[in-house]
């Protein structure tokens, strides 16, 4: 018999329901998840600890069959400028149903300009910067702005950029 923790690692630290019940029953799987040896982490898909960003936006794909693309305070994190701390993961609507709850985000940005960042496509910085910018309070739209010119990140050329083409959004006129 296969040992989780073999299972687990041989799948990069993430398996579906499908893998865990090829080895184990409902019951043992059930078992597991409350004694807290197992961790659910979206819908049908399980780790051993509670993963980190890239974990979870991993899993979720593992979980929608389909890429995810991180934006917001997401992707403001793997670019080096989070400075809200929002624990949610914020993604790019993937054009199949996923519900928000307290741990999700799904945000319809057409137009987004993408980049990728260790690996995973993520809305470009100037874009993030600007568009989580225009979701805070105006205390904040200088403190936001100012992490990602810092961060090197992006340039004051692609902040006006990105400004410009979110002319008419919600929050635009604070930034």
């Amino acid at each position: 018999m296969v040992r989780l923790d073999e299972l687990f690692a041989a799948n990069g630290g993430l398996v579906t329901t499908g893998q865990l019940l090829a080895v184990i029953t409902r019951k043992a799987l059930a078992s597991h998840l409350e004694a807290g040896a197992i961790v659910r982490v979206w819908h049908g898909v399980y780790a051993l600890e509670p993963p980190d960003t890239a974990g979870r936006l991993a899993a979720l794909e593992m979980a929608t069959g389909r890429p995810i693309v991180a934006c917001m305070g997401t992707a403001a994190q793997f670019h080096g400028f989070d400075i809200e701390r929002d624990s949610r993961l914020h993604v790019l609507d993937p054009g199949v149903r996923i519900r928000p709850n307290r741990n999700l985000m799904v945000h319809q940005r057409l137009g987004a300009p993408l980049r990728r960042v260790q690996g995973r496509l993520m809305t470009a910085p100037g874009w993030t910067a600007v568009e989580v910018a225009r979701t805070v309070n105006r205390r904040r739209v200088l403190a936001t702005l100012d992490a990602a010119l810092r961060s090197g990140a992006c340039s004051t050329t692609e902040l006006r950029s990105a400004v410009t083409e979110q002319r008419g959004r919600r929050g635009i006129v604070a930034v």
